[in-house]
């Protein structure tokens, strides 16, 4: 895992990257290599996404939390089984990602393929003006 300055994440993120290995595992077979586009975001447990201030302190924190999960929202592809898709329209690059990669059964809420980041969240009404205030930070 890389930030947007090409920093390596890794460390900071073991339990996910442990929930992204069982999710590319399971039923991936096609899957050679990728380089997907995704954000990192922490989410209560009733599925409210948290200020981006939680998540430096869970990386900057390591006491057990139960109370949050990290959840990774997928919503572009750079890179498929050894095909360069930067050049390629975002409607080409949504379509591989729909089509070759699926949101993971239930109960697994760590890994999430979506459409747009923002707009397919599925958030209730009272979570949208949550939403909101988190934008404007």
């Amino acid at each position: 895992m890389f930030s947007r300055n090409f920093e390596i994440q890794n460390y900071k993120y073991l339990d996910l990257l442990n929930k992204l290995e069982d999710y590319f595992n399971d039923d991936m077979e096609h899957l050679t290599d990728c380089i997907l586009d995704a954000e990192v975001v922490y989410k209560s447990n009733d599925g409210t996404i948290l200020p981006f201030q939680e998540l430096e302190k869970k990386t900057t924190n390591r006491r057990e939390v139960t109370d949050k999960y990290p959840c990774v929202y997928l919503f572009d592809i750079m890179h498929f089984n050894n095909q360069t898709l930067v050049n390629k329209p975002i409607r080409q690059r949504k379509e591989v990602l729909r089509n070759n990669f699926h949101e993971p059964p239930l109960p697994s809420k760590h890994v999430q393929v979506t459409e747009s980041l923002i707009l397919n969240l599925k958030m209730k009404d009272q979570n949208k003006s949550e939403l909101a205030r988190l934008m404007t930070r």
